[in-house]
C-alpha cells in the first residue's frame, strides 16, 4: 500500500431512522428518536474532518417518505461528501426502494465510481453494491442464514470499469458482508443475518483488478474485521443500537488504521444493559492496523 495516497474515511450504519424504542437485532434500540444519535455522530465525524463518509445501508425502518427526510436532512450536515446503499429495511417493497432512490440517488450510485468524480484521488475508486435477501423470513441460525445476491448485469458492468481504472485502493459499500462473519457469530452465540452469495468469489474478482480491497459492511450489528492477501472486511455495529460507534479509517505511509468511536456516550450509560455484548467486537474488531503487501 506503499503508493496509496493518504485519506481518511467514515463508515456508520444501520442507522434505522424510524425505528422504534425497544426493536433491533442484537440489542434494543437506544432510543426511538434515532436522530439524537445521528446529530451528535455527523458533529463528530466532521471534527475528524474525513474524505469521504461511507454509509452500508438501513439508513431507516421502513423507507417511508418521513424516515427519509429525517435521515436526509441529517445525513446534509456532513461535511465531507458520502456515499451509501440500500439496506433490506431499505427496500423492502418496490414502493420503498423507488422512495429511496428519489431521496438518496445521487449518493448510491450503483457500480463503480472513479475517486476523481467525488474529488478523490484517481487511484482509488468506489464500488457500491446494490442486493437483495433470497429469502423469506422463515427462522433462520448461522447454519442456515438468510443470503443476498448482486445483480450479475451490475457485478459484470464493475468488474469491466475495474479493468479500465486499474485502482490502487477499491473502496467496497455493501449492506451485507461479502465473506461469511457465520463462524465467528456462532462461536460468541449471536444470531447472524447472511451475505453475499459467492461474495468470496466476487471479492477474489474485485482483487485481480485492484492492489487492495476494503469491503465496509453492515446488516449484522456487530463489528467484525478479516483480513486476507490484499482485502479487509471491515462490519460495523449499528448506530441505532448498542455500542452506537462509527469507525475512522485512516492511510497513510502505506497503513491502514482503523479506530472505533462512540459520540452519544451519556446516552450510552443511561440505556438499559445490554443484551449482547459481544457486538462490540474483540480487540483486532475495534482498532487495528493493516498494511497489504
Amino acid at each position: 500500500m506503499q503508493s496509496l495516497p493518504a485519506m481518511t474515511i467514515a463508515v456508520l450504519n444501520d442507522l434505522h431512522v424510524g425505528g422504534p424504542e425497544g426493536g433491533g437485532f442484537q440489542n434494543p434500540f437506544l432510543t426511538a428518536d434515532t436522530t439524537a444519535i445521528i446529530k451528535p455522530t455527523v458533529d463528530a465525524i466532521n471534527r475528524s474532518a474525513p474524505d469521504l463518509v461511507l454509509i452500508p445501508g438501513d439508513l431507516t425502518q421502513d423507507a417511508t417518505g418521513d424516515q427519509l427526510a429525517t435521515v436526509h436532512r441529517c445525513l446534509s450536515d456532513l461535511d465531507a461528501p458520502f456515499l451509501t446503499c440500500k439496506g433490506n429495511h431499505d427496500r423492502e417493497t418496490p414502493e420503498a426502494a423507488a422512495r429511496f432512490d428519489a431521496t438518496f440517488g445521487k449518493h448510491a450510485p450503483p457500480g463503480v465510481t472513479p475517486g476523481t468524480d467525488i474529488g478523490l484521488s484517481d487511484a482509488v475508486a468506489i464500488l457500491i453494491l446494490e442486493s437483495s435477501w433470497t429469502k423469506d423470513d422463515e427462522r433462520y441460525t448461522p447454519a442456515n442464514p438468510p443470503l443476498a445476491i448482486v445483480d450479475d448485469g451490475l457485478v459484470a458492468a464493475a468488474l469491466a470499469d475495474l479493468d479500465a481504472l486499474r485502482p490502487d485502493l477499491l473502496l467496497v459499500t455493501s449492506h451485507y458482508p461479502l465473506v461469511s462473519q457465520a463462524a465467528y457469530v456462532a462461536s460468541v452465540g449471536g444470531d447472524y443475518a447472511g451475505h453475499v452469495v459467492d461474495g468470496e468469489q466476487l471479492l477474489s474478482d474485485l482483487t485481480s483488478r485492484a492492489r487492495a480491497v476494503v469491503c465496509f459492511s453492515g446488516h449484522n450489528h456487530h463489528h467484525h474485521v478479516m483480513t486476507g492477501e490484499r482485502w479487509l472486511q471491515c462490519g460495523t455495529g449499528a448506530l441505532a443500537e448498542y455500542p452506537a460507534e462509527y469507525r475512522i479509517i485512516a492511510i497513510s505511509d502505506g497503513n491502514l488504521t482503523i479506530t472505533t468511536q462512540t459520540a452519544v456516550n451519556d446516552l450510552l450509560q443511561a440505556a438499559p444493559a445490554p443484551k449482547n455484548v459481544w457486538v462490540s467486537g474483540r480487540p483486532q474488531d475495534r482498532e487495528l492496523t493493516w498494511r497489504s503487501e
